[in-house]
Parts: structure tokens; sequence; C-alpha cells
């Protein structure tokens, strides 16, 4: 494999083009290979029969090394990120349009487990219900990161705000939920139809669909285009409350980034610092 082979790289792994009907995927070193069997069973496990684009599937899981590699079959199209880039506006706000409509998709997609939270990841955080599984991986994330807290002006009114707002979409139904889905992990053909939807991690929940819905518009890097794609789901009951909830949510799931990617980490702090505003 060679850097022109290349397809994609992420924080867990990097993605070569294996011929013209596969991929092979090679994930870092911090990423053993109990967790990539658990990832190969847990896409087994989809019945995607209902949605109208591709997931993962794994053909084989290699370890090659001190590596863990799979084969995977190759999904046609590419990132939306990459569609986004060079599109026109027509074509922009068509593919943003299918984005979200795909976003709205995922809760289609049956899979068998029988409680609140995440569904991979080595020590992942479950509950018997919603609002008890986000208040819980809340305070994980703050155990996480303990610097946070110098850096967090009001950490207990926030809590309590998040609280509140968890209790309020404790009527949701519970399905699969992406839980990382933005235009990076959305692919989409030349007319910009989504195709696939990857990179399922240790963010993959089950809960809530709208969490899918509303981190679709926030995750985009646009204004405009948020606003765009936002504005797709109009109409949708709890869909602007539900928004700030996952808005303050993801702040801090990704308090743990400072020293990976301080940005975002000062984004997310500055986000809860105006969150009682």
């Amino acid at each position: 494999m060679t850097e022109a082979d290349l397809l994609g790289a992420g924080d867990q792994s990097r993605a070569y083009r294996l011929g013209e009907a596969s991929v092979l995927r090679v994930f870092s070193t911090q990423t053993p290979l109990t967790q990539v069997r658990a990832l190969d069973a847990f896409y087994r496990g989809l019945d995607t029969r209902a949605v109208t684009f591709a997931v993962p599937r794994f053909d084989e899981v290699l370890q090659v090394g001190e590596a863990t590699c799979v084969v995977e079959a190759r999904i046609p199209g590419m990132a939306l990120s990459r569609f986004l880039a060079r599109a026109r506006p027509e074509d922009r706000k068509r593919a943003l349009a299918n984005y979200m409509v795909a976003a709205g998709e995922i809760q289609a997609i049956a899979f068998d487990a029988p409680y609140h939270g995440q569904i991979l990841g080595p020590a992942p955080v479950r509950a018997e219900s919603w609002p008890a599984y986000l208040v819980s991986r809340v305070a994980a994330s703050l155990v996480d990161a303990p610097w946070a807290q110098a850096d967090l002006t009001a950490p207990a009114r926030v809590l309590e705000l998040f609280d509140g707002l968890a209790q309020a979409r404790a009527g949701a139904p519970r399905r699969l939920a992406h839980g990382d889905y933005h235009p990076g992990n959305v692919l989409v053909d030349e007319a910009g139809a989504v195709t696939g939807v990857i990179d399922f991690s240790v963010q993959a929940v089950m809960g809530d669909p709208l969490l899918d819905l509303t981190s679709a518009a926030f995750f985009l890097d646009d204004k405009a285009d948020r606003a765009y794609a936002a504005s797709q789901a109009e109409g949708i009951a709890g869909f602007e409350e539900a928004t700030r909830l996952y808005w303050l949510y993801y702040s801090f799931f990704y308090l743990s980034s400072k020293a990976t990617k301080p940005a975002l980490y000062a984004l997310c702090a500055r986000s809860l610092n105006r969150a009682l505003d």
C-alpha cells in the first residue's frame, strides 16, 4: 500500500484502496484486536434493509505485526466533505438535503440491544433510560477531563441545565444512532445522493434518533450550510430543544481533546461557559 492508494484517514484508522471492490483498513496500534472484532460483530448485527444507503461490512479481520487490519467491501462514492468543497450552490443544497434525510433514516437500521447508551468501546456507558445515560456519559466525560474544572466557570449550573434538558427527552424512542454523523463519515455519489454511512465508533448509541439529526447540522463547518441543514428538520417535534441538549452533550464529550485538538477543546469550553447566557 502507498499514499496513492489512501482513501481516507481518521483518528482510529487509515483506509486504502484494495482493487476495485475492496478496502484495506489499518487501525492504529492503540486499537486492540478485541475492539475490532467487537466492531465486526456490531456491523454483522445490523439489519439495513429499511435504509437506502450501505454501512461497512468486514470480509476479513487480520493481525499484521502490531497492527490490526480488516478487508471490507468498498462502498462507492466520496466523502460528503470532499463533495461540498467543490459543489455548485444548487448541488450543495441537494446534497445537504440528502445528508439530513439519511441522518433521519439511521434510526430505521434494526439492532438488537436491550439498553440505552454506548454500544462499542472498552468500557461503554449504559443505563436503563436515555436521560440516565446522558447524565452518566457527561459525568464520565468530566472524570476523563479533570483539567476542565479550571476552565469552566459554572459547571454545576450547566450540569443542572443539562439534566433538565435530558429529562425532557425521556420519552424518545430507543433507536440506533451513529453518534458521530458528519460529512467525513457520509459518502455520496456525483449527484450528491448518499451511498454510505461509515465509521461507527464508541459514539454509536442506542437512544434518541434526534441525536444524529441535530448533530448532522451543527457538525457542518460552514455557517450557511448549518442553517440550511437545520431548516430541513423544521417541524420535527423537539428538534430545537434537542439541538441545545446535544450541543451540550458533545461539548462535554470532547473536553478530553485538550492535548490532541486544542481548538476543539477551546470551542467546547467556550460553549459550556455560554450555556447559561
